[in-house]
């Protein structure tokens, strides 16, 4: 190639390049720089780990990068455990936005799991606790732990979400010795040795009851051994779909072989026992034999030579074979203190027990023991002391019978039905349980004593011809016929008590009619309306107190109710709850501070909730706190106000205290449902509140140290005691304060013009 041929070329070239045809040959300009993520967080989360109940819901938490502005090439996230909760992340393309990304967690089940998010390598964990929903837990640790029993309490929880059955719900205890998770033995689990738990029910439900919300206490568990470890859990289970759900496994250990005192042993009862039989030494041995009444033992026990036979203690004139006409019926029901041999025996303030002190026996479940090679019954209490009681059997005519079968002790109680029985302890070995029953007089048994006061006697009395007539909204007459057979009556006199109270805790009207029977006429006045009234005659007695006979009932007609009552107090109240229209039915439920209902109520829905204090146990909010030091609500917060506009509100704590401190409080009930009647002292106009009944008041719970506000408000309970004396001071220690995130019903008060 020669110099022209190049000098050609590159002449081309310069020419070419002018015009920008070989603009490629010239180098690229550099693009902006790619910022790499350094690292990333979950923002709003403490030490990296959050607890939520199973039911919370999606909870969504935003994402940070360092540097901000970094780009992202790969995002994801795993949950450890997916059938706990599962995750989903999403990049937020916006500026719109504060944070780059967001993180989506939604609980499945109870358990942990740890959600990781990964962001080009950085990651960034959340341990994450779901709390699954509760239907059976145990409330504490057992009780009276002694050698061979325990007692033990359970809650039952949410039991609204139990499913529908058709045969039975049973609760109770599941426990053993071997099994360290207790079950509940059903024909579904066919892998279950059946030996190696125990089952104590605490509750049943049949078919069409409602399983109810609540603590049942003293549940036994039996038959155990000393000084040994058990364990126990609570459990609910539906019989046809044999479905267990279960609580919290705990463990207790049986105490030693139980001290068995000879004299008074506590059991926590409503007396105390001694704890040998009468002309015992020992706890183990039989003492002495006596017919019903009598203080002396004798070879022979027959009708024949029985001492009370005709002489004393008879309410009826029937004994099987004999004439009506020879017994002298003087309607003596208790054995006097020189016929109770325990009296005679352990001294003044002991006696023998009465029928109902003796099922207190039964109720603790006693169990078979042999002390000393005696056979017997060992009793132990809720105080963890023990009693036995062997099983002497009992004589007739010249034999001894059943002893080390049965277990024959006399109460203090005659039979009223029969004039030649009184009630007795029996039982047999193979049965295992206390039963009450009433047995011949004549025949020799053993006697055991206890301590309190011999119980009050009385007449054989009747009721006939009761008649409720003349039934308005407020009034009403009432008819009773009292019929008294031999029975000296005090100046107590005979008459009839009327009260909205079944307890008759409160009365309504008393009238007393003289000493005689007859029948008696009442006309009722200020009664409530739509309110059930109950009706009983009562006897005093020259030496026995007052007795009162059986209960009537009648309900009042219903009335219009005003949607607002002046009760006397300076505010108007409405006549049923906010969302109701009846004074019978409770309205809805809203958090302190919301203006709606909602389908739940946790701290982290709330309208105003900010967050949770871990060191101080507390959540705290955004309003009504310790920044603002609001403690009434604003109208804007107000439901009352949303729903009706001015001129009405929630009550505040001064509303509710005047009102209680004005009105006089009873139970009753208004179209079935029962409730509380609150009626005003100034004008006698009425209030119901169906029960139980807990309404909001606008204001919140200030804590001793005054720069602190809990996450509170105060809610009157109307089935507290109201003072004797009242005033408003003394309100505040009768309302209640709760958790402002909760729901309650609110009765709303409207202003009165001035």
């Amino acid at each position: 190639m020669n110099k022209s041929f190049h000098y050609c070329l590159m002449l081309a070239c310069l020419i070419l390049g002018g015009l920008g045809l070989f603009s490629s040959c010239e180098k690229p300009e550099e693009g902006p720089k790619e910022t790499p993520v350094q690292s990333i967080s979950i923002v709003g989360i403490d030490n990296s780990s959050l607890s939520v109940p199973v039911k919370a819901g999606a909870q969504v938490f935003p994402i940070a990068f360092t540097p901000e502005g970094a780009d992202v090439k790969s995002l994801s996230v795993t949950s450890s455990k997916p059938e706990v909760a599962s995750a989903e992340i999403k990049l937020l393309n916006t500026k719109a936005v504060a944070y780059d990304a967001e993180l989506t967690v939604t609980p499945l089940s109870g358990g942990e799991t740890d959600i990781t998010v990964n962001a080009d390598g950085k990651t960034a964990v959340l341990h994450l606790t779901v709390e699954p929903e509760t239907i059976f837990v145990i409330t504490g640790d057992v009780s009276a732990i002694s050698a061979g029993q325990v007692f033990c309490s359970m809650t039952m929880l949410n039991s609204d979400k139990l499913p529908a059955f058709t045969s039975y719900v049973m609760g109770g205890i599941s426990y053993s010795e071997v099994n360290t998770t207790p079950v509940v033995p059903t024909p579904k689990d066919n892998t279950t040795d059946y030996h190696d738990c125990s089952l104590s029910f605490g509750a049943v439900f049949k078919t069409g009851q409602t399983p109810v919300d609540g603590e049942y206490t003293d549940v036994p568990l039996t038959g155990l051994k000393p000084s040994t470890q058990y364990y126990y859990r609570a459990f609910v289970w539906i019989d046809e779909s044999e479905t267990v759900y279960y609580g919290e496994v705990k463990t207790f250990r049986t105490s030693d072989e139980p001290v068995i005192p000879a004299g008074e042993v506590d059991l926590g009862l409503s007396v105390n026992w001694w704890g040998c039989n009468i002309g015992a030494t020992k706890p183990e041995e039989y003492g002495n034999y006596y017919a019903w009444g009598e203080i002396a033992e004798k070879d022979k026990y027959s009708v024949s030579n029985y001492m009370l036979r005709y002489s004393k203690y008879h309410t009826t004139q029937r004994e099987e074979g004999h004439l009506e006409t020879s017994i002298k019926i003087d309607n003596k029901t208790i054995l006097d203190a020189e016929d109770d041999i325990a009296t005679i025996t352990l001294g003044e303030g002991w006696r023998m027990p009465t029928v109902e002190e003796i099922r207190e026996l039964k109720d603790l479940n006693p169990t078979l023991y042999e002390l000393n090679g005696v056979k017997g019954l060992l009793v132990t209490g809720k105080t963890g002391n023990s009693l036995f009681l062997p099983l002497n059997g009992f004589k007739k005519d010249n034999q001894s019978l059943y002893q080390g079968e049965h277990l024959m002790l006399w109460s203090c109680k005659a039979s009223v039905d029969d004039a030649l029985r009184a009630g007795a302890c029996e039982t047999e070995s193979q049965w295992g349980a206390v039963l009450n029953t009433y047995a011949y007089r004549f025949v020799g048994m053993g006697v055991r004593g206890v301590k309190a006061p011999r119980p009050k006697d009385g007449p054989s009395l009747k009721y006939t011809g009761f008649a409720a007539t003349n039934i308005t909204k407020n009034s009403a007459t009432v008819t009773l016929t009292v019929d008294i057979d031999d029975a000296v009556v005090s100046e107590d006199g005979v008459g009839l008590q009327v009260s909205s109270d079944p307890d008759f805790k409160t009365l309504a009207a008393e009238k007393n009619f003289g000493k005689t029977g007859g029948t008696f006429t009442m006309d009722l006045t200020d009664l409530a309306s739509s309110c059930e009234y109950y009706v009983r005659a009562y006897v005093g007695t020259l030496t026995n107190g007052l007795y009162l006979g059986e209960v009537f009932s009648f309900r009042t007609e219903d009335d219009i109710v005003e949607p607002y009552v002046d009760m006397g107090t300076s505010v108007l109240w409405a006549s049923w709850d906010l969302g109701s229209d009846k004074p019978e039915v409770m309205g809805v439920k809203i958090a302190w501070g919301e203006t709606q209902t909602k389908e739940e109520f946790t701290a982290e829905n709330n309208k105003y909730y900010s967050s949770f204090n871990k060191q101080k146990g507390r959540y705290l909010y955004t309003k009504y706190n310790a920044g603002d030091k609001k403690t009434q609500l604003d109208p804007e917060d107000d439901a009352v106000v949303a729903a009706f506009g001015e001129g009405y509100r929630t009550p505040t704590f001064d509303d509710w205290a005047e009102l209680l401190v004005n009105c006089t409080q009873s139970k009753g009930n208004r179209n079935g449902v029962e409730g509380y009647i609150l009626t005003s002292t100034v004008n006698g106009n009425t209030l119901f509140f169906p029960y139980p009944y807990y309404s909001s008041a606008t204001i919140s719970i200030r804590l001793p140290d005054d720069d602190k506000f809990y996450d509170g408000h105060y809610a009157p309970s109307l089935n507290k005691a109201m003072p004797e004396n009242n005033t408003v001071g003394y309100w505040w220690e009768y309302m209640n304060g709760g958790s402002r995130y909760n729901g309650y019903p609110i009765r709303p008060v409207k202003l009165k013009q001035e």
